[in-house]
This record gives C-alpha cells, structure tokens and sequence, in this order.
C-alpha cells in the first residue's frame, strides 16, 4: 500500500483498489496552497440504503492526522441529495487508523442508490 500525502498536514493509504484519493474543495480555489478547507471524499461500494435506515459505507481510506486533530464528515453545502437521504456529520479522531467510514442516513420512503 502506497502512502500520498493529500498536504503536509494529511496523508492517506488507499486500503482497495476502488478508494478514490481525497479531492480538495472547492476545486481550483486554492491551488497556489497546500492547505484546504475541506477535501471530498467517495464510497468505494455500491451501497442501497434502504427507506428509514443508515448504512455504513467505506471509503477505502485510513487518513493519517496528526495527534490531537480530528476530521469532520458532512455534507457540502449545496450537494444535491434527496429530501431525507445525507451522510451523518461525524468526527475522526487522530487515534483512528482504519478505513474511514461514512454513516449515511434515508429518512424518505425510497430506497437509495448510487453512492459510489
């Protein structure tokens, strides 16, 4: 497993062949730096997240962050989901070296699909 390094302060091991390396948002803002405000990530599953329930879904990523830092999933502001459907805004701790997950939740009366 290869280690890149995302900015001096972040790096990430790709744990599956489908893990996409995280992208910096928004896109082009910041290009002459090497810090962003956030970064996007992807499943790397096809996951159905059935009508009034969660799902768990990997990344395919262990993100290294330094100790006493955490990182914040949620969703961006604009992103275009179903009424009901988004990811569960969580914290990752420094200590948490494993595939990242996304809690995802479906409040509507619809299946969803097409996350990865």
């Amino acid at each position: 497993m290869a280690v890149s390094s995302v900015n001096p302060v972040l790096s990430f091991t790709k744990l599956t062949e489908k893990a996409v390396a995280p992208l910096p948002w928004p896109p082009g803002r910041f290009s002459n730096t090497a810090r962003f405000s956030a970064y996007d990530i992807a499943s790397d599953e096809d996951v159905v997240v059935k009508p009034n329930s969660t799902a768990n879904l990997t990344t395919g990523l262990a993100i290294t962050i330094p100790d006493g830092a955490r990182l914040f999933t949620a969703s961006r502001t604009g992103e275009r989901l179903p009424d009901g459907v988004g990811p569960i805004p969580r914290a990752i701790d420094s200590w948490e070296l494993r595939n990242v997950t996304i809690v995802f939740w479906n409040t509507s009366s619809e299946s969803f699909h097409g996350i990865a």
